[in-house]
């Protein structure tokens, strides 16, 4: 059953969405309003999520809705969240948070998924989530979610079942979690988002059983495939460019060698650009981040460019040769 948005309020003892599209946002930054179902006590959901800021700044209203009463909306997951236990938690018919809560089991008021999955799914509202949480019980609970997930490769681990991973601390294959690894660059600690792409990347993706549809994985429309080449690049955006001036995070691209000459020292030099995680100048990994990386990104080989040390000291240099890299998972983490 298809209904409009605004008659997501109106329904005799059950209210229902599906698929809703909505006039006067912009499409690519609608992500999905897939449904939710409220029959007695009976709530599932997947995917409630649309962004209002995106709102036509024109539109005044939106199927009936006006943009007041849709930023309202947007915030209602804040409703759900419990305070003692800091994960979204359902509430029963008479609205109170349910009974016996435990936020590892799947299917529990969650479609295709658990509470420990979900509470990270308000990609419009991280900063709102982040203070909610505790930004240091944020990192540490997140960085925990992934030291374990590991264990089981990011999913259901060798479960052989569609829905394997549902009931884990993190499941990358379904479209709920793809996000959380970026979360780190709203928490304070973008590094760590490195680090976990890196390796998701470097680990629940390959060739052999356990990885794709074998053990449970779910491409989805080419999702997982997406997200792979986005991670590769070093770009993402947790919040799906829905944001009124969307951004992208840097995540951990595949590296690049560089041969500079320096003009000044008539020296040439080969360094690979890797990210900060695993910088080591004496061995020349430079950090994207640094002056050099800054000053060599996105150009080609025989461009003359300036590095930037400082505000009173720069020199350039000339780019003598590009060579493409491929991830090298051997280099070790750097220790500063």
């Amino acid at each position: 059953m298809k209904i409009s948005l605004k008659n997501l309020f109106r329904k005799p003892d059950k209210w229902i969405a599906v698929d809703v599209e909505l006039d006067g946002m912009h499409p690519s930054r609608v992500i999905q309003l897939s449904y939710l179902i409220i029959e007695g006590r009976r709530v599932r959901g997947k995917n409630m999520y649309f962004a209002t800021k995106a709102v036509n700044r024109y539109a005044k209203k939106v199927h009936g809705l006006s943009v007041y009463q849709l930023k309202k909306l947007s915030g209602g997951w804040e409703l759900l969240f419990d305070p003692e236990t800091k994960y979204i938690r359902p509430r029963d018919g008479s609205g109170e948070f349910i009974a016996d809560f435990d936020p590892y089991a799947a299917w529990a008021g969650f479609q295709e998924g658990n509470a420990v999955q979900y509470t990270y799914y308000v990609p419009h509202d991280i900063d709102r989530l982040v203070e909610m949480v505790g930004r240091e019980e944020f990192n540490n609970r997140l960085d925990s979610t992934f030291l374990i997930s590991r264990e089981s490769v990011f999913g259901g681990g060798k479960t052989i079942n569609a829905f394997a991973g549902v009931h884990a601390y993190y499941n990358h294959g379904n479209q709920p979690n793809l996000h959380i690894s970026a979360l780190f660059n709203f928490s304070g600690k973008p590094w760590l988002s490195q680090k976990w792409m890196r390796t998701i990347c470097n680990e629940f993706y390959g060739t052999e059983e356990i990885h794709g549809y074998g053990y449970g994985q779910d491409e989805d429309q080419g999702q997982l495939g997406a997200w792979y080449v986005m991670a590769s690049m070093g770009l993402f955006d947790a919040k799906g460019l829905t944001a009124p001036d969307p951004t992208f995070q840097i995540g951990s691209p595949l590296f690049d060698k560089v041969t500079i000459y320096i003009e000044e020292d008539d020296e040439e030099q080969t360094i690979e650009l890797v990210t900060t995680l695993r910088q080591n100048a004496l061995k020349g990994l430079i950090s994207k981040e640094s002056p050099v990386g800054k000053a060599v990104m996105g150009h080609k080989k025989g461009d003359r460019v300036t590095v930037h040390v400082n505000e009173t000291y720069s020199y350039d240099i000339v780019i003598r040769d590009v060579q493409k890299g491929s991830d090298d998972e051997t280099l070790p983490i750097s220790s500063y």
